[in-house]
This record gives structure tokens, sequence and C-alpha cells, in this order.
């Protein structure tokens, strides 16, 4: 099982959400415990134009998050509305 943390930015982003929206991506980031390509839609991918992030949609959010394989921890970079995602394109996460 892995170990799912939440950076300040990712706290923040969280207390800002109305509430049915925090229980998406609450979901989503518990979905994470399972590692970083959990089981199950939808699917995690990484971005183009930044491979070391993995990005999971939460509803009408994103989130954005690393891995670390040595440690088995993942960290939740931040939450995102999915306007606010620049460049969504994606390379799939082979499972």
């Amino acid at each position: 099982m892995w170990s799912v943390r939440l950076s300040v930015a990712a706290h923040e982003s969280l207390q800002t959400l109305r509430e049915q929206d925090r229980e998406h991506v609450l979901s989503a980031i518990g979905r994470l415990t399972e590692g970083p390509t959990p089981p199950g839609l939808p699917r995690a991918h990484r971005l183009l134009n930044r491979p070391d992030l993995m990005v999971l949609r939460a509803g009408r959010y994103r989130v954005a998050y690393t891995a670390g394989y040595d440690d088995l921890v993942i960290t939740v970079i931040d939450v995102v509305a999915h306007a606010e995602v620049s460049d969504d394109r994606h390379i799939p996460v082979a499972t």
C-alpha cells in the first residue's frame, strides 16, 4: 500500500472547493493508496510537457501528483479545475 501526502498547495486548494467537488477529489486521492496508476476509471496519465507529473481526473478537477517508487510515497502537488490545465495532452500510463 502506498502512502499519500498533500503538498501545502494541494491542502489549500482542497479547502476552497465546494463540498460536492471536495468529495470527488478526496475519492480520487483515496484511490492513490493503491498506487500511482490505480485500477478503475478514470485512468491516470502523464502530461507531455511535465512527464514527472501524473494526473487523475476527479469530477471537474484534476489531481496532479508525483510518485516516489523508492519509498512508495505519492505526493499530491495540487488540485486544479480542468479549465486551468493549460496542456492536457497526455501519455498513457502502462499498468
